[in-house]
């Protein structure tokens, strides 16, 4: 596209509908929309769970809310969904997201110009963009495949999340409302994970958060969503452990992380929000493959000595050499002496 086609661009819509992790990993994407298309303006449709985290980024003008599993179900959800996309005549549909769903309601958006993922598959649905790389293993850089083949250049986006001053402020009134110290640091665990074979067992966490308060090397909060509460219900009322798992919002999610010094955590939207905010963590992988990933020096990555591993590119239900030893067998001593070493103590 020529600098004229992209100044005459001025509505934009973002398909990104998956996971919370795959948001935060389209940020990038949606980001370089934003700096490629200079008057364009950005709606992004997302679900409940993954919209949440962009609440008021300044990208996004507009974000609309796709319940695919809920209200929006089915394909009566989808043609909804459809008929109120196209009476906003957009100009440009970009869409990482490589589900048929997305696929459908990109080609049926009224937009002219459709930039996804041209599989075999899918192919109808685009008139720009790229075959899949199978080459390229990182998420975000993948996706900005899609934009360079547009702009024809390399572009520099990252992964990255905003944080306000109000978001700030709620966190520190929600840490000094749980009794957490504001001289003190603190050490964030993120339990949950939507594949059970990703998550480092709940009482391996509760040992760890026992030995670091007990130790005096930091404060513990666990985050998490309304679905994991039953859960995390043993870390209630420990002594020097905050448990807000179901108590905060998506919105507040990156400035509590943000007031952190460390987080905890398996594969998940949690952990990849944590790194695309630059707080360091210790990330724990068992099913899924590390090398996805871009860790930074103040980071550690553990995993267990296991030939069957890295077995699922998203996890799995149930292991599928039925013993599940990947995540357990992380020991709770490693991961105690990563996150001392990151503490700096």
């Amino acid at each position: 596209m020529s600098a004229a086609e992209m100044a005459g661009v001025r509505r934009i819509l973002f398909i990104q509908t998956a996971f919370l992790g795959d948001v935060v990993f389209s940020t990038a994407l949606l980001r370089g929309c934003r700096d490629l298309f200079p008057n364009g303006e950005i709606t992004l449709l997302a679900s409940p769970r993954g919209g949440g985290i962009l609440k008021g980024d300044p990208a996004v003008k507009e974000i609309i809310t796709f319940d695919k599993k809920g209200r929006d179900r089915g394909l009566g959800g989808l043609f909804r969904i459809v008929r109120s996309l196209r009476k906003r005549r957009f100009d440009l549909v970009v869409s990482p997201h490589r589900s048929f769903r997305s696929a459908v309601v990109g080609r049926l958006s009224g937009a002219g110009l459709r930039l996804g993922f041209r599989s075999a598959a899918t192919w109808w649905a685009w008139n720009l963009g790229v075959p899949e790389s199978p080459a390229e293993q990182r998420p975000y850089r993948r996706e900005m495949l899609l934009l360079e083949s547009v702009a024809g250049r390399r572009l520099p986006n990252r992964p990255a999340l905003r944080t306000s001053g109000r978001e700030r402020a709620e966190a520190e009134e929600i840490f000094a409302a749980g009794g957490l110290s504001s001289e003190r640091r603190v050490v964030a665990f993120a339990t949950g994970t939507v594949w059970p074979t990703k998550k480092w067992p709940v009482e391996t966490y509760l040992e760890l958060g026992r030995e670091i308060v007990n130790s005096g090397l930091a404060q513990v909060v666990v985050i998490g969503g309304r679905d994991e509460v039953a859960g995390t219900a043993a870390f209630s009322g420990e002594p020097g452990m905050v448990n807000l798992t179901g108590k905060t919002t998506l919105r507040q999610l990156p400035a509590i992380l943000e007031r952190c010094s460390v987080l905890v955590a398996g594969d998940t939207g949690p952990l990849h929000a944590a790194m695309a905010l630059g707080v360091s963590v210790v990330a724990l992988f068992g099913p899924t493959a590390e090398s996805q990933f871009e860790f930074g020096p103040r980071d550690k990555c553990l995993v267990a000595p296991l030939a069957c591993r890295p077995c699922r590119p998203h996890g799995s239900v149930h292991c599928p050499e039925e013993d599940w030893r990947c995540m357990p067998d992380i020991s709770v001593q490693s991961v105690r002496e990563a996150v001392t070493e990151l503490l700096g103590l």
